[in-house]
């Protein structure tokens, strides 16, 4: 989960979201670009709230039909697709 401090570090007004720390080599997520140190704010239309929120959201879910992440990065907000093409 993402803590005040570290959402203030990254320039953000809310703690609410999750902070990425490692990408899997080969995985859809490094594919679609998603870097360690990016927020995953959004699936979809949804705000996440935190790890938890996102796991039961991504469950109900296909990758194989893929989802929309909106991301918070070093460079500002970010939208990024993950599944199968």
């Amino acid at each position: 989960n993402l803590d005040e401090e570290t959402a203030k570090q990254l320039g953000l007004n809310s703690s609410e979201g999750v902070l990425v720390t490692t990408v899997q080599r080969g995985s859809l997520a490094e594919n679609a670009g998603i870097e360690a140190g990016s927020v995953i704010i959004k699936l979809g239309q949804d705000h996440i709230k935190d790890v938890k929120d996102l796991q039961q959201r991504l469950s109900k879910l296909s990758l194989q039909a893929g989802v929309v992440l909106t991301m918070r990065t070093s460079e500002g907000s970010r939208i990024v697709y993950i599944g199968s093409r």
